[in-house]
């Protein structure tokens, strides 16, 4: 007696295939996403780079005990804020900001992939990938 799990010659129709699509847009979706965040920690990483070494200074990591002072480079680093997709300050386009950009373009890309691959229909998708605001979702 055949098992009713898998019969020989079934599973391979169009709706087969259609799984297997929206499959692949969820790993292609997968792997942008694992991409994204790796750009992300590196335009974080690069940001507090000058602030090496002293950022844990005072904290129960290292006993309470406080160690050199902030150097200037980290002090201007925290004055200055974070360019995470907006290229600021005296290097425009440095790493960090090309990381960024490079994160935020990224998980754009993700989510688009997840839109097409994905059985919504074509009003779903519009909804989708609309940008919102307060004001065009009718709050105020």
């Amino acid at each position: 007696m055949r098992s009713s799990s898998f019969l020989p010659g079934q599973g391979y129709g169009i709706a087969s295939l259609r799984h297997v699509r929206e499959r692949r847009g969820w790993v292609v979706a997968s792997v942008l996403l694992l991409l994204g965040a790796l750009a992300g920690a590196g335009a974080v990483r690069e940001h507090w780079l000058p602030c090496r070494g002293s950022m844990l200074s005072g904290s129960v990591v290292h006993g309470y005990a406080y160690g050199a002072d902030f150097s200037d480079a980290c002090l201007a680093t925290m004055d200055n804020g974070f360019a995470l997709v907006y290229p600021a300050g005296d290097v425009r386009w440095g790493a960090e900001s090309v990381l960024g950009t490079g994160c935020a373009l990224l998980l754009a890309l993700a989510w688009a992939v997840v839109v097409v691959s994905s059985p919504w229909s074509r009003t779903t998708r519009v909804v989708a990938v609309r940008p919102w605001s307060r004001r065009s979702a009718g709050c105020s």
